[in-house]
């Protein structure tokens, strides 16, 4: 996981710890992410990407996978090489 990953996970779960959140919902491609970078700004809030969020959860659980060691077809752990 990259920086910039962690600061997305870090700002959803500092944002859902607040209990201060508006949720912009809707179809793709309609302005969610710019009418609600636009409505933090305004009301002083943190503005955090769901899609950003998920992508770096996505990416720390694939690293995490990466990590563990294989398993053999009879689903016995394998030593690391």
């Amino acid at each position: 996981m990259n920086q910039q990953d962690g600061d997305a996970v870090s700002d959803l779960d500092n944002l859902l710890a607040s209990r201060e959140m508006i949720l912009v919902a809707g179809s793709g491609g309609v302005g969610k992410t710019t009418i609600g970078k636009r409505l933090a700004r305004r009301l002083q809030l943190p503005f955090v990407d769901a899609d950003d969020a998920i992508d770096a959860s996505e990416a720390a659980a694939k690293n995490a996978k990466k990590k563990q060691p294989p398993a053999s077809s009879t689903g016995d752990l394998q030593p690391a090489e």
